[in-house]
C-alpha cells in the first residue's frame, strides 16, 4: 500500500509542481489564464519548456484520476468501444491470468481478424483496459482481470 500512497503523492506533486510553472508564466505575461469561457484562447501559446509542464501536469492527472477511481469506475465511467467486443468474445478469459499473450495469438484463439482486434483493444489500453507491456503482446490490468474474474462484470 506503501508504494500507491507514494505513486499518489508523487503524481499530486507533479500536478502542483508543473501547474505552478505555468501559472506563474501566465501571470508573468499577463496572458489570459485557461477557462471554459466561450472566448478563452484556443492555444495558450506557452513556450517549449511550459509546453512540456503542461504535458506533465495532463498525463499525471489522468493517471491520478484513474488510479482514484480504480478498476470498476474506470470500466464504468468510460464510453469504451472495445467493451462490446470483450465480452462478445469473452477476450479477458482468454488472457493468461499472470502472463502475457500475442495479438495474434489472440486473434487466432477467440477467431477474429488481427488487425481489427488489435485496433480495438489499443482503444481499450488507452483507458487502461489491459496492457501492452511491449509492441504486440497484450496482459491483464486490474481492469481486464476484473472482467475475467467476475462474470457480472464481463456480461
Amino acid at each position: 500500500m506503501t508504494s500507491l500512497q507514494s505513486l499518489l503523492a508523487e503524481l499530486a506533486n507533479a500536478v502542483a509542481v508543473h501547474t505552478q510553472r505555468i501559472d506563474s508564466y501566465l501571470r508573468e505575461k499577463a496572458l489570459p489564464h485557461p477557462s471554459f469561457a466561450a472566448d478563452s484562447p484556443v492555444d495558450p501559446g506557452l513556450p517549449p519548456e511550459l509546453e512540456q509542464s503542461r504535458l506533465a501536469v495532463l498525463e499525471a492527472s489522468q493517471e491520478l484520476n484513474d488510479l482514484l477511481q480504480g478498476p470498476t469506475d474506470i470500466l464504468f465511467n468510460h464510453h469504451l468501444v472495445p467493451l462490446k467486443l470483450i465480452s462478445q468474445f469473452d477476450v479477458a478469459k482468454e488472457i493468461p491470468a499472470n502472463g502475457e499473450i500475442t495479438f495474434g495469438d489472440l486473434a487466432a484463439k477467440i477467431g477474429v481478424d488481427c488487425a481489427a482486434l488489435t485496433r480495438t483493444l489499443r482503444l481499450g489500453i488507452a483507458h487502461r483496459v489491459f496492457n501492452e507491456p511491449h509492441p504486440g503482446v497484450i496482459t491483464h490490468s486490474a481492469v481486464s482481470k476484473l472482467i475475467a474474474d467476475d462474470s457480472r462484470v464481463a456480461d
